[in-house]
């Protein structure tokens, strides 16, 4: 997916599991500029049919129970 991501110009993912904790967690962290880009790179993604055709299979191989959830976390600025 990685590859696909950087063939397209968008940023490709760290991909992280825990050393410790439950099996078979994965976590996909992209850092974005800004929220502009985020959402610019989001649509462009659920609407690539190749690369949604590699997240169907990943759902299928590696995916439990747990629909899994998406989060944005934003820096605080301090003086």
């Amino acid at each position: 997916m990685n590859e696909l991501a950087e063939n397209r110009g968008w940023q490709a993912s760290t991909i992280w599991t825990q050393t410790f904790g439950p099996f078979n967690e994965l976590a996909f962290e992209r850092e974005y500029p800004d929220l502009a880009t985020y959402e610019r790179e989001t649509a462009a993604f659920y609407a690539d049919k190749e690369v949604m055709q590699l997240v169907v299979e990943g759902v299928k191989n590696l995916r439990g129970d747990d629909p899994g959830f998406i989060e944005i976390w934003e820096t605080i600025e301090t003086d």
